[in-house]
């Protein structure tokens, strides 16, 4: 059986505040006694009970050394711009394995040390046995800006 509204019955009947009357109908369009939707609703309700809640601990919050402490095993991914070169299309189909491209940088040169795309340091290029590294030569201060 279905639920719909009576617009005759509901003008005629004194329902609670609030409450709609409505006439149960069946398959057949026969309609059958009054039924309160307010009754209906609160049955569908679930129970709710209070949450108790325990007194929180006296200790101080933490302080930005805690912060900093909990952040201290994250990775992070540091971006140095070793250089730059610029080709023709001509010369950069003609690489292969074993081509060098020269940068514009040399060992000793500036370069800056970035973490999300920000400058955290400055640093100059060094050769490290095979590899390139970076000696940082200062460090960012909040203050800095550029």
């Amino acid at each position: 059986m279905s639920a719909t509204p009576d617009p005759e019955q509901a003008s005629t009947d004194s329902d609670p505040v609030g409450a709609e009357s409505v006439r149960e109908t069946d398959a057949d369009g026969a309609q059958d006694a009054n039924v309160t939707a307010a009754e209906g609703d609160a049955a569908d309700q679930p129970s709710v009970t209070p949450a108790e809640l325990s007194e929180l601990g006296g200790g101080s919050p933490p302080g930005p050394a805690a912060g900093v402490d909990l952040l201290r095993d994250v990775e992070l991914t540091v971006t140095v711009e070793v250089g730059r070169a610029r080709t023709r299309v001509r010369d950069l189909l003609a690489l292969q394995d074993g081509s060098v491209v020269e940068l514009d940088r040399q060992v000793g040169s500036p370069v800056d040390l970035l973490v999300n795309g920000r400058v955290i340091a400055h640093g100059e290029i060094v050769l490290v046995a095979d590899q390139l590294g970076v000696r940082v030569t200062g460090l960012r201060t909040q203050g800095d800006h550029g």
